[in-house]
């Protein structure tokens, strides 16, 4: 109780701060919110998140916005599973009952809302038995790169692969396992990111040879993947296996490309960029000059896209102007030097 107004009001600018002074926005609602906190930390938690975040898929995006500010305020050191109090272990298990029917929201939330969301959500999908995964992981669909998504996103690829029907989806997930383990930087991840690399290289290989028609798209794409990661290693033999694979892949999609240009063109420009890059790594002075070449068809072909094409591809002519820039700053005269500004 109090007994003068002003202490509500000195009481009230404190839960609701403002930064003029005085009390602030009481939205989202803080003293609200931390009842919520002291509730996700009783016995009963499961239970009650269970009926907040089953009416619906509106009212879980709700719920899931407000879980983001509450996590780092109640759980401040909850940085990894090693840290989760009893509370934040509730809550995580409460978690783990909505990724059968709310995977996908579940990943937009972390998407959306950053790192604050990354710990609990992860957790709760490394709860889940194997075969539950296994089951769910058809279903979900995780963006191409998401900083607070990279260790869920490892987690998910991995599951598919394990869940894969045939050769076919094992090669495809190996593929996008490559992919996210090299995005998480360090290097036992980078010499797995490899081997699944080589092995999804190696298999649609073995199926475009029998039917190329179906296969030689995906072993191309695989190509790529393989070269990206053999450039990471660094050393002389990699750095020219990553050559060799960049050549092949715009080989074979510049062979697509020719009997299905709509189809094929745009992966052919984005192709010959990876070949440029891989050959201006090898620093000899014609590989450079090749580099040079490359640079300019990628610019080129994505000009020769339709208008509607072209614009679902501008991110990537934007990176393939850059890279154009760049190999024309290495030249040494002034008209490339001047062509590179512009």
């Amino acid at each position: 109780e109090f007994a003068q107004p002003d202490e509500w009001v000195r009481s009230f600018a404190r839960i609701y701060p403002s930064q003029g002074g005085g009390i602030g926005p009481l939205t989202p609602d803080l003293l609200a919110e931390h009842l919520l906190v002291e509730r996700l930390s009783a016995n009963r938690a499961p239970a009650w998140l269970a009926l907040v975040f089953g009416h619906g898929e509106a009212r879980l995006t709700r719920a899931m916005a407000v879980l983001a500010r509450l996590w780092p305020r109640a759980w401040p050191e909850a940085l990894d599973s090693a840290k989760l109090d009893l509370g934040a272990q509730r809550l995580v298990h409460a978690l783990v009952a909505l990724w059968t029917d709310h995977g996908n929201q579940l990943i937009s939330a972390v998407h959306q809302h950053g790192m604050t969301l990354t710990v609990p959500v992860t957790e709760a999908w490394r709860m889940l038995p194997k075969s539950e995964q296994q089951v769910i992981v058809p279903s979900l669909h995780l963006p191409a790169y998401s900083t607070p998504l990279l260790a869920l996103t490892v987690d998910i690829r991995r599951s598919a692969v394990h869940a894969a029907a045939n050769e076919f989806r094992r090669a495809c997930a190996l593929n996008d396992l490559a992919i996210g383990l090299s995005n998480l930087g360090d290097a036992s991840s980078a010499t797995e990111a490899l081997e699944c690399a080589r092995e999804a290289v190696e298999t649609f290989r073995k199926l475009a040879q029998s039917w190329p028609a179906d296969y030689l798209p995906y072993l191309a794409a695989s190509l790529n993947t393989l070269s990206n990661r053999l450039s990471k290693k660094g050393d002389a033999d990699s750095r020219s296996e990553a050559l060799g694979c960049a050549r092949e892949a715009v080989d074979t999609y510049r062979k697509l490309a020719r009997s299905q240009p709509t189809a094929y063109l745009p992966d052919l420009a984005g192709s010959l960029k990876t070949l440029s890059n891989r050959l201006a790594e090898q620093e000899d002075a014609a590989f450079v000059a090749e580099a040079l070449g490359c640079a300019r068809e990628a610019v080129e072909t994505y000009r020769k896209l339709g208008q509607s094409q072209l614009a679902a591809c501008l991110p990537e002519m934007a990176m393939s102007l850059n890279t154009l820039a760049n190999r024309l700053s290495k030249q040494s005269d002034a008209d490339s030097r001047a062509e590179a500004l512009g």
